[in-house]
């Protein structure tokens, strides 16, 4: 667990007191913390607000949050945890009010990695390492990071009766 107060004191220790990245670091903090309980998964939370650490490119960025998350080292993620990066960089995103994935999409991609992949050791994780172009290159994340994409925060895709799709506005929390 990471606490706010840790968090803060954190910031303040390496250095990150000037405005408006301590406030933004801030609220980040307070976004992440769903129930207002003062504390975040601290893996979860570095990892969606890693890529604000570079100015380098998607893969870069990718790779870095993926690394974070593996503090094992381990070069392996299942897909629970490729939901969990790419859903914590997606709720990172949403605070800027980017175009962000739908949860659907999220799942599909790390869907699709695991089935294009072999699993390693039946313990139902794939080494990531040299899957972070395949991910970059994904549809569904190559419009996220070029801000194309039509999802904003609080809203929800539906298909309606007749198979079109339609966007509505919902209290469900498409980012987390």
């Amino acid at each position: 667990r990471l606490t706010k107060a840790k968090f803060l004191v954190a910031m303040t220790d390496m250095n990150v007191t000037i405005e408006p990245d301590y406030k933004v670091l801030e609220n980040l903090f307070v976004m992440w913390d769903r129930t207002g309980v003062d504390w975040v998964d601290p893996l979860e939370f570095f990892a969606g607000i890693s890529p604000l650490a570079s100015v380098m490119d998607v893969d870069t960025k990718l790779k870095f949050s993926l690394e974070v998350y593996d503090h094992q080292k381990s070069g392996r993620m299942s897909r629970e945890d490729l939901i969990t990066v790419l859903g914590a960089i997606n709720k990172m995103a949403s605070y800027f009010g980017d175009a962000v994935l739908h949860k659907y999409q999220v799942a599909l991609i790390a869907d699709d990695l695991i089935a294009e992949d072999e699993i390693v050791e039946n313990d139902n994780t794939i080494v990531y390492w040299d899957k972070v172009s395949r991910i970059t290159d994904h549809q569904s994340v190559a419009e996220f990071s070029a801000g194309v994409g039509t999802a904003r925060y609080g809203t929800e895709q539906r298909e309606s009766i007749n198979g079109d799709s339609t966007l509505e506005s919902s209290k469900v929390n498409l980012v987390s």
